[in-house]
């Protein structure tokens, strides 16, 4: 639930990680892009203390995201997190997330997550725009209304996490295992669109009957098999 309320799909690393003589709650890493995250939680008001923290082992980490879960969130530290949003880079993220628990008719207790503060991607989206070239634009632009639409559909919701838009040529959506990817890409040499299916640990998926010519025969475009590095990725090219 954390990782729909702040939109990045979360692999856990490690619990109480290590950061000096301290320890940070949650180490974790954000799915597909490998992008490292801590998660500090405080059942309480915020204080000036956690907020030190929270830096301090975002530093010791190299996290480039932060995700602050508290009972309440003070205005002064509100504040605090989105002076960070605004004066770092499009690389790095910090959430001030509020828990609430509910229970429906008797239900048992569930976690409610409300963002409170968060990076601005579009403020994020312009910076990273500046001293990029004509054609790491079009991706950027292209990756950004492509986020928009995802998270404006909700039977997409229901099943992925838009990653944030970037300059790359591909996006990653997740299969509910980290033993494969789905990419989206764009190729703007050649004014096309795509599907990459990865199988980065399994050689043998390529047998698999799903996947031979005679099961694929009704796909409305080719479906091409290359192998890199010797595993097999699935393309499907418009």
């Amino acid at each position: 639930m954390l990782s729909f309320a702040v939109g990045i799909e979360l692999e856990l690393i490690e619990t109480e990680s290590s950061v000096g003589s301290f320890n940070v709650d949650i180490y974790a890493q954000e799915a597909g892009t490998g992008r490292k995250v801590i998660i500090e939680n405080q059942l309480e008001d915020t204080n000036h203390d956690h907020l030190g923290k929270v830096i301090t082992y975002a530093d010791g980490k190299g996290a480039e995201v932060v995700v602050w879960v508290v009972a309440r969130a003070r205005d002064e530290h509100r504040q605090a997190i989105e002076w960070l949003n605004q004066h770092t880079d499009s690389d790095f993220g910090f959430f001030l997330v509020e828990i609430e628990l509910w229970s429906i008719r008797g239900s048992l207790p569930a976690p409610r997550f409300n963002v409170v503060e968060q990076p601005n991607e579009w403020t994020k989206a312009i910076k990273l725009s500046e001293g990029l070239s004509e054609t790491e634009r079009v991706k950027l632009s292209y990756w950004t209304k492509y986020r928009e639409v995802a998270q404006a559909t909700p039977e997409f919701l229901k099943v992925f996490n838009p990653q944030k838009p970037s300059k790359d040529h591909w996006t990653t959506l997740r299969c509910g295992t980290s033993a494969y990817h789905i990419a989206l890409l764009i190729d703007t040499q050649h004014g096309r669109i795509g599907i990459e299916f990865y199988a980065p640990d399994d050689k043998e998926i390529g047998a698999f009957p799903p996947f031979q010519r005679g099961g694929l025969a009704g796909l409305a475009y080719p479906l091409l098999l290359r192998h890199v590095y010797g595993y097999p990725r699935f393309e499907a090219g418009f």
